[in-house]
């Protein structure tokens, strides 16, 4: 399904682009929070992280109201943190990559915290509605958008457990981090029209995943709330959201 999904938006992107009759380029250097979530109530999030989403961005304007828009680019430093209320056995595909293996049969300890920095290359595709143009050469926008996201990047780190478990960092966490992230978002914000075909771009930013991106392939969770132990796997679902600032420029 992942696969079907990749091949229509990169070959609407390509026709889009292909097919175009006013086609404008820019780029973006934007700031962005990011934080992650599961649907599991013993596994929540605690904490964004500050990233950068830098690249090209490509709009078809078929009208003075509206444009497709693509483009490519990185999503630096996405990602967040998971706080585990049951015991478990976490991350077990990069276990070879620890410096220190997990200790208590291999057991990380309830309110364990894992961190997810990650790296994506991102293709996104909206629909952009503009306003007029106002007096003071100001056009407002808003764009509802899906985009891909192909992983490159991922490393966590481990605290909040010691000292059974010792805090370690940069850890790569690949092996634990699906490799694609299918996302939906909106947009909202104004293009300040510098002279004919350059603008300054300002808006505000909200994209959130579809798809689980933590893996979970061997996870084990540890459940004695009932008085007795029960082992079972995990099979939470956990999602990247993330508010952009985006900052860019038209040409």
């Amino acid at each position: 399904m992942k696969k079907i999904i990749l091949s229509l938006t990169l070959a609407v992107s390509f026709l889009t682009l292909s097919m175009a009759q006013d086609l404008h380029f820019g780029f973006q250097a934007s700031p962005s929070w990011s934080w992650m979530g599961t649907d599991n109530t013993k596994i929540n999030g605690a904490g964004s992280a500050l990233g950068l989403k830098l690249g090209l961005i490509a709009e078809n304007r078929f009208s003075e109201a509206y444009s497709i828009s693509t483009g490519i680019g990185f999503h630096f430093n996405s990602g967040g943190s998971l706080v585990f209320d049951l015991p478990g056995q976490l991350w077990k595909n990069s276990w070879s990559e620890f410096d220190v293996s997990p200790k208590v049969s291999d057991t990380f300890p309830k309110e364990t915290r894992l961190r997810y920095s990650l790296t994506f290359v991102e293709i996104p595709l909206g629909l952009k509605m503009r306003t007029p143009e106002q007096g003071n050469h100001i056009r407002y926008f808003a764009e509802p958008m899906i985009a891909l996201g192909f992983r490159t990047k991922a490393q966590g780190a481990i605290s909040g457990a010691t000292p059974v478990v010792q805090p370690q960092e940069k850890i790569n966490i690949k092996a634990d981090v699906n490799g694609l992230n299918l996302s939906w978002g909106a947009g909202v914000g104004g293009e300040f029209i510098v002279q004919n075909n350059t603008a300054i771009v300002a808006g505000l930013y909200f994209q959130s995943g579809f798809t689980d991106m933590t893996g979970n392939s061997g996870n084990t969770l540890f459940d004695s709330s009932s008085g007795s132990l029960v082992v079972k796997p995990d099979k939470s679902k956990g999602t990247l959201k993330s508010l952009t600032v985006r900052l860019g420029v038209m040409f």
